[in-house]
């Protein structure tokens, strides 16, 4: 009898989870650099004015290298690009403001749809604040509201600089743990309700003059 040859062993293929897995994280911070390439108010920058001081309610960002780019930090649509630049946020009831840029070179126009992270300008120096949209029990009607903008900022993932560059350490600079002055908020502005967004746990604190 012809002796029968053995049939050859099937051979396991590995599957590669630690590539696979590595590939996939690539792609995604490659996504995110590539159609979201920014999370802050401007690219380099520091706050030289934090909110309350003069009872004002925005927070004032110099720029560390001259004009520097100007994000959107939230996707919606362009109300006001003159003076100032006022954005309607899609995402919930709040406008963003972009204001006291003397030598801003804008890139964005009134009716323009923008997304979080694009690019609406150039400026050497911007106020930034943001206002809660509301409607009034008694009349009906919608007001604005000032929110504490760092906080806001904070508790969305978002920043003020994307190069994270701070100046004196003023506690609008803190990030997610933050202690907010009183008066603060004895100027009229309310602190921001919690965001979907939290990644890691956002402190914020009020302290007494």
């Amino acid at each position: 009898m012809a002796q029968q040859q053995a049939k050859p062993k099937k051979k396991k293929t590995r599957v590669p989870w630690t590539s696979l897995i590595f590939g996939g994280l690539a792609g995604v911070l490659a996504y995110r650099g590539l159609i979201r390439p920014s999370r802050s108010v401007v690219q380099d920058g520091y706050a030289t004015a934090c909110p309350g001081e003069g009872c004002r309610q925005t927070v004032q960002i110099t720029s560390a290298t001259g004009k520097s780019p100007i994000y959107s930090v939230v996707s919606g649509n362009v109300l006001e690009a003159g003076s100032e630049v006022v954005i309607a946020a899609s995402t919930e009831p709040v406008l963003v403001s972009y204001s006291q840029m003397p030598d801003a070179q804008l890139m964005v126009r009134a009716g323009d749809r923008v997304a979080v992270g694009q690019l609406i300008g150039y400026a050497s120096q911007v106020s930034f604040g943001v206002s809660q949209i509301k409607q009034t029990s008694t009349s009906g009607q919608f007001v604005s509201q000032a929110l504490e903008p760092t906080s806001w900022l904070s508790s969305r993932g978002l920043s003020l600089s994307r190069r994270g560059r701070k100046g004196t350490q003023q506690w609008c600079e803190s990030g997610r743990t933050m202690t907010i002055p009183e008066s603060v908020l004895n100027c009229g502005v309310d602190l921001p309700k919690p965001s979907s967004f939290l990644l890691l746990p956002v402190q914020v604190q009020t302290e007494k003059a």
